[in-house]
């Protein structure tokens, strides 16, 4: 069941916004695809999640800090099949 109809989505600009969201890495990637909105009820975790943002905030006015985070995260390889392979390597060689 999706929560927002294309309506809501476009009246609210979500696409607008999420292609403003620039992932560095796989994961970032995975991660942004992943994205809902947070129902009611779920209240506790989006405030989690925004203190998080705030944290990350006070870091990220450190424009050294913010480029070297972003150059690891662009160097970071999507390691998730080579797993699968070794782990299934590894099972057959039981």
């Amino acid at each position: 069941m999706e929560f927002l109809d294309q309506m809501t989505k476009e009246s609210l600009e979500i696409q607008y916004i999420l292609n403003k969201i620039n992932t560095r890495s796989p994961y970032g990637k995975i991660y942004k695809d992943k994205i809902r909105p947070y129902l009611p009820g779920e209240e506790k975790d989006l405030k989690e999640e925004l203190e998080k943002v705030e944290i990350y905030m006070k870091y990220a006015q450190n424009k050294e800090f913010t480029r070297n985070i972003n150059n690891i995260l662009c160097h970071t390889k999507d390691l998730r099949q080579s797993t699968k392979k070794l782990i299934h390597r590894v099972y057959l060689q039981k």
